[in-house]
């Protein structure tokens, strides 16, 4: 990490709380604020947050609950629980549902079922 940079003596001081987190940091608070869980034979990942009508954010091919940790920060303030989880293959998932085009939304039933969410 870069050492402390001053500025002039009257101008702004850049310290290293200033800098960015890692990588591995901003992935490991995504990971902490989530949790695992089973449904329909695969164990997953999920990260909720805030009470209210559940809103399931689902992500595409390449992708994961990671892509919606700033929308369920919205979400949440809007009065919603949004609900973000990792499709099977992707993300943390610990198992692999074979591909069909039944499995996401078999999945997101079976998210919510676990969650007491329908």
């Amino acid at each position: 990490m870069p050492k402390p940079q001053h500025a002039g003596e009257n101008g702004p001081v850049v310290t290293t709380a200033a800098w960015p987190a890692s990588q591995a940091d901003v992935l490991g608070a995504h990971r902490r604020a989530g949790r695992r869980f089973q449904a329909a034979g695969v164990n997953s990942f999920v990260r909720e947050q805030g009470s209210g009508p559940a809103v399931l954010c689902l992500h595409g091919m390449i992708g994961s609950s990671f892509l919606y940790r700033k929308v369920l920060d919205e979400l949440a303030a809007r009065g919603m629980r949004g609900m973000a989880f990792d499709l099977p293959g992707f993300g943390w998932p610990t198992a692999q549902l074979a591909t069909t085009t039944a499995g996401p939304a078999w999945d997101g039933s079976a998210l919510l079922r676990s969650t007491n969410s329908t």
